[in-house]
């Protein structure tokens, strides 16, 4: 148990991007050799990106009367039949790593809580991958970002970043990365140490991402000011996505 336990850690910290250099080197490489452990990485990711789409609040209450239903010994028509007695914030680990097999849970049993945040936000086409024959590291951060495996972008993005801190893309799509892992506060802080220096296109998508940053934690009022400046400015590439969200928030 202590084992697993140290792998839903190590998991939890590459699904969030915190690994260090080092750290997500050894963790690939394990990968590569570890079916299993592999296989609990894809798991881990596909339950959290389900929780985020369902909506966190609905998915700990649903897991705290499932919870219940054990303690008490009490038998339930529910698809999940088994699921491990831990603290509620690491109990989507334990599903995966701990509990039965993913197959055993069914994600149609929830209700998804479409907001919108949800609805507003996607990650933008990739402008900046490279055409040369040899692949450099920015280039596999977008291969990553194009395959929705915005964590190793993450990764990849920052480690580009130590060698090349003032390229404008690789900051803007490592906090789209950081959005498209419901890390708002991440992308929000790359965001706003570039809103003055980002130019042209960079600039624009800055504007966007934050507005849709600060909407997804729930500043309105920062969201509303930015979206008013997009609103405002006729040529903006998101102009009209922008009236559309101001009417919506209305």
């Amino acid at each position: 148990m202590e084992l697993e336990e140290k792998d839903i850690e190590l998991i939890d910290a590459f699904y969030q991007g915190t690994l260090d250099p080092v750290n997500a080197e050894a963790f690939n490489k394990r990968r590569e050799t570890d079916p299993d452990f592999d296989q609990k990485v894809t798991d881990y990711t596909r339950i959290m990106k389900e929780i985020k789409a369902f909506g966190e609040a609905e998915f700990i209450d649903k897991i705290k009367s499932w919870e219940a239903d054990i303690v008490t010994g009490k038998e339930t028509t529910k698809e999940a039949k088994v699921i491990s007695l831990r603290q509620v914030w690491s109990i989507a680990a334990a599903i995966v790593l701990i509990a039965l097999p993913l197959g055993y849970i069914l994600y149609n049993s929830f209700a998804v809580k479409q907001d919108l945040y949800v609805a507003y936000f996607e990650p933008y086409e990739d402008m900046i991958s490279s055409r040369a024959n040899e692949v450099n590291l920015l280039d596999k951060a977008m291969e990553s970002y194009n395959q929705g495996l915005y964590t190793e972008a993450i990764l990849t993005f920052r480690r580009f970043l130590e060698t090349n801190p003032d390229h404008e893309g690789a900051h803007t799509y490592l906090a789209i990365s950081y959005l498209a892992n419901d890390d708002a506060k991440a992308a929000i802080d790359i965001l706003e140490r570039h809103y003055i220096s980002d130019t042209g296109l960079y600039r624009e998508l800055t504007d966007w991402y934050l507005a849709l940053a600060y909407l997804r934690i729930e500043q309105k009022a920062k969201a509303t000011a930015i979206l008013k400046k997009i609103q405002a400015d006729h040529s903006h590439i998101y102009n009209m996505k922008a009236i559309s969200l101001l009417d919506d928030l209305d």
